[in-house]
């Protein structure tokens, strides 16, 4: 599972996330090309209802952004 999840961030970072099916990692990969870009702050708001999964999100978000910033 976790060379799964690695394979999963390489695509999307090597790739074109808006090109690419919706998923957390695309999110924080615009997020960080942006940040890269324009040399500015990033945030992003995750929301829903209970239960939905936000935790679980934000740390996968986490993990990704983590994994590419070295």
């Amino acid at each position: 599972r976790q060379m799964c999840i690695r394979d999963s961030m390489a695509r999307y970072h090597a790739g074109t996330p808006h090109a690419m099916e919706p998923h957390v990692f695309g999110i924080a990969e615009r997020c960080y090309r942006y940040m890269r870009a324009h040399k500015r702050d990033q945030s992003i708001v995750v929301s829903g209802d209970s239960g939905a999964g936000k935790t679980e999100s934000c740390k996968y978000m986490m993990r990704y952004l983590c994994t590419v910033a070295g």
